[in-house]
């Protein structure tokens, strides 16, 4: 078989290929043209449902609630961040050895806080009076911030600087 003689008989299965999709789309077409499809009745709520959200109105402390969970306002602070403790297991210990200063954020007539971590938990931050670990935050200056530990005594930890 020649060069030739091939390319006629592959350019021949291609027609014969695309004309039987055609009649293959074409049967199909037009027997899916002559299906009606039956009506369906409306679906309505059940009556007590419809009367009930009907019937409520919105009332002033229901939009009071509502704008005061805003999630959005500027005032709003994260809640405390959750840990699973297996039970029989008290959580572990942490001491100022094991509480890294990642960063500090001061804010003139706003809430200062601090970027933490605790051994080789990811860091998170912490907001004056809140704890991390056995450590309470007291307060935020430019590099540094003044913890108390659970005895009383005042822990001062710094930023490490870049490079070293």
């Amino acid at each position: 078989m020649t060069a030739t003689t091939a390319w006629r008989w592959w350019r021949g299965a291609q027609v014969a290929a695309a004309l039987a999709s055609l009649l293959l789309v074409r049967t199909v077409w037009s027997a899916t043209q002559g299906v009606a499809l039956p009506a369906l009745p409306p679906v309505l709520p059940p009556p007590s449902i419809a009367t009930t959200a009907a019937s409520d109105p919105v009332t002033q402390s229901a939009v009071d609630r509502t704008v005061a969970h805003n999630p959005f306002s500027p005032d709003r602070t994260p809640g405390p961040a959750y840990r699973v403790v297996k039970v029989g297991m008290a959580p572990p210990v942490v001491t100022a050895a094991v509480v890294r200063l990642v960063g500090t954020v001061v804010r003139d007539g706003a809430l200062s806080f601090v970027l933490c971590q605790e051994g080789p938990l990811p860091a998170r931050v912490v907001y004056p009076g809140q704890r991390i670990g056995a450590l309470t935050l007291l307060s935020v200056q430019a590099g540094s911030a003044t913890f108390t530990d659970t005895g009383g005594a005042r822990v001062v930890l710094r930023v490490a600087k870049g490079g070293t």
